[in-house]
């Protein structure tokens, strides 16, 4: 059951930090110990505790997605096949009527 939920959050962490929105967030986030520099140390390790989670996430979450479109794309490339297949077959069917006709007309 955690495999789901944290398959979940990180899918949603991902397009979370993947929007323009997160990086203005990051931006300004970036840019306070230029406004607090008394405060410059605990900035740094609250930055250093941003990147330490996100990253792991943001990794997980890229591997199910990367599962999800290598799936989808399976799927698609068996639909096209089995077009393929039944075009050929068509095909092959129309052949047969046309030497079939072309026999009896000459």
């Amino acid at each position: 059951m955690s495999r789901p939920f944290n398959e979940r959050l990180a899918v949603v962490a991902t397009r979370a930090f993947g929007t323009m929105w997160a990086c203005y967030a990051l931006v300004v986030y970036s840019l306070l110990p230029l406004a607090f520099p008394d405060q410059q140390a605990q900035l740094l390790y609250w930055s250093n505790c941003v990147q330490l989670v996100a990253l792991p996430l943001l990794m997980v979450g890229q591997q199910v997605l990367g599962r999800a479109a290598e799936r989808r794309a399976t799927e698609t490339h068996d639909a096209v096949l089995e077009e393929l297949a039944l075009l050929r077959e068509d095909r092959d069917k129309i052949a047969q009527l046309t030497t079939t006709t072309d026999k009896e007309g000459a």
